[in-house]
């Protein structure tokens, strides 16, 4: 597990993406790379305005992390996650700071239009 950083999801956000994601690869193999760190690197990425290349080495690689990034952008699931993301920060009774709502507007403006 890496560091915590202000741009981690909580525990309650996990939970709500975590069945957005496959936990498992095609073919059948288990994943070797945590999927929550990998959403929490894109996050600390877009928060921090950073080039992938220099992401902290708590992080999975950073072209782990940007091949997720793509594949999600591709298939939809980074839409999936903001929306999510997106309801969470509008409905719930939660004590994260108000910029932080902005991850989700920065998100939104990632995901290209098919």
């Amino acid at each position: 597990m890496s560091e915590s950083y202000p741009t981690n999801l909580s525990d309650d956000q996990w939970h709500l993406l975590k069945p957005l994601l496959s936990s498992v690869k095609s073919g059948g193999r288990p994943r070797s790379v945590d999927l929550r760190q990998v959403v929490n690197a894109l996050l600390y990425i877009l928060m921090g305005g950073i080039a992938w290349r220099s992401l902290p080495y708590d992080f999975p690689k950073w072209q782990t992390v940007y091949w997720y990034f793509a594949q999600w952008r591709d298939d939809g699931t980074l839409e999936c996650i903001n929306q999510t993301l997106y309801e969470y920060e509008r409905t719930a009774n939660h004590d994260r700071p108000p910029l932080l709502a902005m991850w989700w507007w920065i998100l939104s403006r990632w995901i290209v239009p098919r």
